[in-house]
């Protein structure tokens, strides 16, 4: 047997951590929580390389019967 692990594991810098919140934010309202999470990391969301989420087209409801 070998003394090396079976898997590495990555560990997720504080400024990985600040990309992914803030680029898998899926509306306004969840990107907001995404900006607060990151400054409680002490981190400037500014400073972040991400993608804002996009205004997502409006539910289509059926008309009523």
């Amino acid at each position: 047997m070998s003394d090396e692990p079976a898997l590495s594991v990555e560990i997720y810098t504080d400024e990985r951590k600040a990309e992914f919140l803030l680029s898998n934010a899926v509306d306004e309202q969840d990107y907001a929580w995404a900006v607060g999470e990151v400054r409680k990391l002490g981190i400037d969301p500014n400073a972040v390389p991400h993608r804002r989420p996009t205004a997502l087209p409006p539910t289509e409801r059926p008309t009523g019967q």
